[in-house]
């Protein structure tokens, strides 16, 4: 059943990926020259590892366009059986309905990570495109902090895989949970539309709520202390808890609740009081 799940979504969903591919082209080419306003003087040449580590870190990209494409991918994974009607099959066998919800917990995990490659494969061709060097001077304040603590690019790039691809497991699972309980992925979308507003607002309007904002935890530049860095400041006590760490433990947390969440909902699930709309 697993394979299967996993074979069927790709054959389904190709066509959406590369609708993804092509949004986060055009996003990542905005970002190539609104992005590094923020840290770039005139005269000065964006290298590699700037424009990648900003570009993931742009707000606009981690509150808006990744979540949303990413739940655009995932959103129906569970709905399209209701609607099916192969729901049914699952739910007359206790055993079956575990196998099938880990065929979608798996979903999530390999999409997630195929994501996170996919967004590193276009901010890599985009960078060979015009010619950015890697070995530069570096602006951008993430990297600048990591490099004069005698930190290395792979550790960076391994920090923003792990906060990025949890959160998106996160967004996926909760996507998931969501469709277990409504059976449409509209509701999916609007879910996501609440966390977007709560994000926004941590992030721009009240810094004291990211540390409970789910798409706050995958912007590297918002952590400490790469945060502090960049504002060249002091943060308050409560920023000081906003680390990469805690970023890791809290979006664990929350995958643990919604796998619970959706488990005992597919476990208790009546196949004869169900209605697949």
């Amino acid at each position: 059943m697993i394979i299967y799940s996993i074979n069927t979504y790709f054959k389904t969903t190709w066509k959406r990926w590369i609708y993804v591919s092509i949004v986060l082209f055009l996003a990542f080419l905005v970002l190539k020259y609104i992005g590094p306003e923020e840290f770039l003087k005139p005269g000065e040449k964006i290298g590699l590892w700037d424009y990648l580590f900003s570009s993931l870190s742009y707000p606009f990209l981690n509150l808006l366009v990744i979540p949303t494409c990413y739940c655009y991918l995932v959103s129906d994974i569970v709905s399209k059986d209701y609607a099916e009607g192969y729901i049914n099959f699952i739910l007359t066998r206790s055993p079956n309905r575990l196998k099938y919800f880990l065929s979608k917990v798996i979903i999530i995990f390999l999409t997630s990570n195929l994501f996170y490659l996919l967004c590193i494969f276009i901010l890599i061709f985009i960078s060979f495109i015009y010619q950015m060097p890697i070995q530069n001077d570096n602006y951008y304040y993430v990297v600048r902090a990591v490099m004069e603590s005698g930190g290395s690019m792979v550790g960076l790039f391994m920090t923003q895989y792990v906060l990025l691809t949890l959160e998106l497991e996160f967004l996926g699972i909760f996507t998931v949970v969501i469709a277990l309980f409504f059976n449409k992925s509209i509701y999916s979308f609007i879910g996501l539309f609440i966390l977007i507003i709560q994000g926004h607002n941590a992030i721009f309007n009240n810094s004291n709520n990211r540390l409970l904002s789910p798409l706050a935890q995958g912007c590297l530049s918002l952590h400490v202390p790469y945060y502090a860095y960049g504002i060249g400041r002091e943060v308050n006590s409560i920023i000081a808890k906003f680390t990469v760490n805690y970023s890791i433990m809290f979006l664990n947390m929350l995958i643990l609740i919604c796998c619970i969440i959706g488990y005992l909902k597919i476990r208790t699930t009546n196949i004869h009081t169900k209605r697949v709309i």
